[in-house]
């Protein structure tokens, strides 16, 4: 059953692809194709709609975008020209999502995003954001799209970029990720730990009763020892 974006996206999926490669596509889907595409294209905005998401989907990979060109620009990696991630749509679709770039189109096949890095005058940097988005790439070369940021020109101080992109960069992804736990889990975790506390304490309490009958043998050992003694000086 067809009951939400993400269910409606995924038949879509399948039945553009076997459109594709001249599969036959049941009879049904023609007359409600133009509605399944635009809800496939819907989906990939709100499935990735929220500040969380673009922290935890986006944030790793531009961190390390903006790592490598720092990189680059101190001198580290003199011979890189370029690098190249291997991407589905939807980790095209939540970079697009969190800089405010989609524009509300499922990324098709070899949709790609050129992060490019210049230098000018005085040691200043500046980065240029393409998209290639054709529907039949391999027909003919694309004209890429130049894609701007907000508040930023086509040739964006680097500066610029690294600020807008700082609240999208998890301090600790790990972290940032973890599932909240069930309230299930929590109970048995509580449930864990009072065992434990009882356990330390029956623990302590054996250990302080050995503790205590071991010094009371000793001091009784004592005591007839001493006794004795005193029965051979004075008896």
């Amino acid at each position: 059953d067809i009951t939400e974006l993400s269910s409606a996206s995924y038949l879509f999926d399948v039945l553009w692809i076997e459109k594709r490669y001249n599969l036959t596509v049941p009879s049904w889907a023609d007359p409600w194709w133009n509605e399944l595409e635009q809800v496939a294209d819907l989906s990939f905005k709100w499935k990735f709609n929220s500040p969380e998401l673009h922290r935890l989907r986006a944030g790793p990979l531009l961190q390390r975008i903006i790592q490598k060109m720092q990189d680059k620009i101190n001198g580290d990696i003199p011979d890189l020209k370029f690098q190249v991630y291997s991407a589905h749509d939807t980790n095209v679709a939540v970079v697009l999502n969190s800089l405010n770039l989609f524009n509300y189109k499922m990324p098709p096949y070899c949709a790609t995003i050129l992060f490019e890095l210049y230098s000018g005058k005085d040691d200043s940097y500046f980065l240029r954001l393409l998209y290639l988005n054709s529907t039949e790439p391999e027909k003919a070369a694309q004209t890429p799209h130049i894609l701007i940021i907000d508040g930023c020109t086509e040739f964006c101080p680097l500066d610029y970029f690294i600020n807008y992109t700082q609240p999208l960069i998890p301090d600790d992804w790990e972290k940032e990720c973890q599932i909240p736990k069930s309230l299930t889990e929590v109970i048995i975790d509580q449930e864990l730990m009072i065992e434990v506390f009882f356990l330390v304490v029956a623990l302590i309490i054996a250990g302080t009763a050995v503790f205590c009958a071991w010094r009371l043998c000793t001091s009784r050992r004592r005591d007839k020892y001493s006794y004795q003694l005193v029965q051979e000086n004075y008896g």
